[in-house]
């Protein structure tokens, strides 16, 4: 008590000051409370994983955007012109002050013109009901809903530490992986806006944790609530959770079974009970539909216009949607399609003042994809495949599915950031292989320039 007292005297400027700041502007003082809260506890689990870095990297990061916030927030007070740069941030700041007076009892649901908060309606998101309950909980405050996202991104960068930690127990590497996500800058930008990125990529990444956690731990009746909590990603993205569920089976199947030949048969006979049910006719059907799907989204983005790109064979256009595709050409535009996928805005295709910015991200994102994504990838199915494995499988189907069904260059630019934090842990890994190789050469080189001579008796 003798302490608390000594404290309160030595500083009691410090909280009447934080008193009177929350007494006018609550959200502002809630939120740098929680920023606050958040940073300890991360420095108490750093001392306990005996690694100051993502203590470090933590404050840097929240630290960077708190102040761009603070920027934001005191122009819209100086201008008026709004805390929303983006669209999609605009209306999920609207759509949160929408949900507070629904909540509140003044609009009904019913209202659909005046309510876009129904199924199926555009911009509709579980996160609306969530910031527009922040509202009612903690009083109307924008710059509080842009802290709790900002939040959210530097706590999906910690889950990327802990993840790589558990994958390859490198600290280097989880440090690496952790510090890319957080100063990479169009992730900066996702989460100092009101966009569901870093919301997407914090529930992913605790769903990920947690099921290598329970491969580690082989308790596998963890499995089913797994798999009930990707259920709510559906509500974030359309259909990203029968992705998600497909991910979480498939990595089963891999992990459960104590021989990887015994994986590979389970899944040689699922394939062919599949074919089976089906029989050529079903597998033809759903081929052709799927086909239709991915031409049909093709010349839905050339239509709208903007920076769009085409993966299909030029025969197919607007009016012309046959013949089918040949195995050649599905293959062909596969490729082409996560090529642009991964590599879209190509640096040398900046047309615009607004394409500029990406530039210098472009060229480091371009260096981790050729040079050390494939050493990473290759390190970790070899000698950490049970870990890693869902890892691997979960950017193989997302990409492969976002990749079908992209063809503008803003969609994939921003959606391709839900997975570039994932991307981060084999780059990581990979950029420590490559530099322990390169020292390795060197060395050599040095040696057969410099050979050493041994000193005579």
């Amino acid at each position: 008590m003798s302490f608390i007292q000594a404290t309160a005297r030595q500083y009691w400027w410090i909280l009447l000051l934080s008193v009177l700041l929350g007494l006018a502007l609550p959200g502002i003082s809630l939120g740098i409370c929680v920023v606050i809260l958040a940073a300890l506890v991360i420095r108490r689990k750093s001392e306990l994983w005996q690694d100051q870095w993502p203590y470090r990297l933590f404050v840097l990061g929240i630290g960077t955007r708190v102040c761009i916030i603070g920027l934001k927030y005191v122009l819209n007070a100086i201008t008026g012109t709004g805390l929303a740069i983006f669209g999609d941030s605009a209306m999920h700041l609207h759509q949160a002050e929408v949900v507070d007076r629904v909540l509140a009892g003044m609009l009904f649901l019913h209202q659909r013109a005046t309510v876009p908060l129904i199924y199926g309606d555009y911009g509709y998101s579980i996160t609306h009901w969530f910031y527009g309950s922040i509202y009612r909980l903690f009083g109307w405050s924008q710059f509080l809903l842009l802290i709790i996202n900002a939040l959210a991104g530097c706590l999906a960068a910690l889950l990327i530490y802990l993840i790589t930690l558990r994958i390859c127990k490198h600290k280097p590497s989880a440090s690496l992986a952790m510090g890319l996500t957080l100063f990479f800058p169009s992730l900066i930008m996702w989460s100092v806006e009101l966009l569901k990125e870093p919301i997407i990529q914090l529930y992913t990444a605790l769903l990920i944790y947690w099921f290598i956690c329970t491969a580690e731990k082989r308790k596998w009746q963890y499995l089913l609530p797994l798999a009930v909590l990707c259920y709510p990603l559906g509500h974030l993205r359309k259909f990203t959770h029968l992705l998600m569920f497909a991910v979480l089976g498939l990595s089963s199947v891999l992990v459960i079974p104590k021989r990887i030949r015994t994986s590979a048969l389970i899944l040689l006979v699922l394939t062919a009970a599949v074919a089976i049910k089906l029989g050529p006719s079903g597998i033809s059907v759903q081929w052709q539909s799927a086909q239709d799907k991915i031409i049909g989204s093709q010349i839905g983005f050339i239509t709208t216009g903007g920076s769009w790109y085409k993966f299909i064979p030029q025969r197919f256009t607007v009016k012309n949607r046959s013949p089918r595709m040949t195995p050649v050409e599905c293959t062909i535009s596969y490729a082409k399609a996560v090529g642009y996928y991964l590599m879209t805005p190509f640096p040398f295709k900046v047309t615009s003042f607004n394409k500029l910015p990406a530039l210098p991200q472009m060229i480091i994102w371009y260096f981790l994809v050729i040079f050390c994504l494939l050493p990473g990838s290759l390190y970790l199915l070899r000698y950490h495949f049970r870990s890693s494995v869902i890892l691997m499988v979960y950017l193989a189907v997302f990409t492969s599915a976002q990749a079908l069904f992209t063809g503008n260059e803003g969609t994939a630019f921003r959606q391709r950031d839900v997975l570039t934090i994932f991307y981060f842990i084999p780059m990581s890994i990979g950029f420590f292989n490559l530099r322990g190789w390169l020292s390795l050469r060197l060395e050599s080189m040095r040696h057969r320039a410099f050979p050493q001579t041994e000193d005579s008796d």
